[in-house]
């Protein structure tokens, strides 16, 4: 019989698993929809609350990610339909 903090060390090592995956498609898909050269001055910090929520490196890639926020929100929804706002926030971008 397994004891209790291997058992809880192993849900927990799943549910990690689990949202780094999903991170990771995340990050792909952002990636894929507004292009290698925009990516690189983004962050994506992950989903809260149905709002995809990204860091991005200056107030002027957040007006150039705002003006097309409508396309690009419609093209992420078309692979993660659990996005329904996409929330730009200038901040940092690398660690």
């Amino acid at each position: 019989m397994e004891k209790i903090d291997e058992i809880i060390r192993q849900v927990i090592g799943r549910m990690s698993a689990g949202a780094q995956g999903n991170q990771k498609e995340t990050v792909d898909v952002w990636k894929s929809v507004v292009g290698e050269k925009i990516y690189h001055h983004t962050k994506v910090a992950g989903i809260k609350d149905e709002t995809l929520v990204v860091f991005v490196d200056s107030s002027a890639t957040m007006y150039s990610l705002g003006v097309d926020k409508k396309r690009i929100l419609m093209e992420i929804q078309k692979q993660i339909s659990e996005i329904k706002k996409i929330d730009l926030r200038v901040g940092k971008i690398h660690e």
